[in-house]
């Protein structure tokens, strides 16, 4: 069983999120920045086949995700 994840203030992804460690060789992949004006679901499909190709677990694809956006769309 893990330890449970330290809580950091300011942190928007809940304990069970942040529990998943990244591995050493996690890497964002390399995507083209959502940035509102195209389709979204095409960056979500993209996206969920670079997470699938790369075995992320749940928790490590919503941290990753969010590094996915161009300013405008955060």
């Amino acid at each position: 069983m893990r330890a449970p994840a330290k809580e950091q203030a300011g942190i928007p992804f809940t304990k069970g999120v942040m529990a998943d460690e990244l591995p050493v060789n996690c890497w964002t992949p390399a995507l083209v920045e959502y940035d509102g004006t195209t389709d979204p679901q095409e960056h979500l499909s993209r996206f969920e086949n670079a997470a699938l190709l790369h075995r992320y677990t749940n928790g490590i694809k919503c941290r990753v995700f969010v590094t996915t956006f161009a300013r405008a769309a955060q």
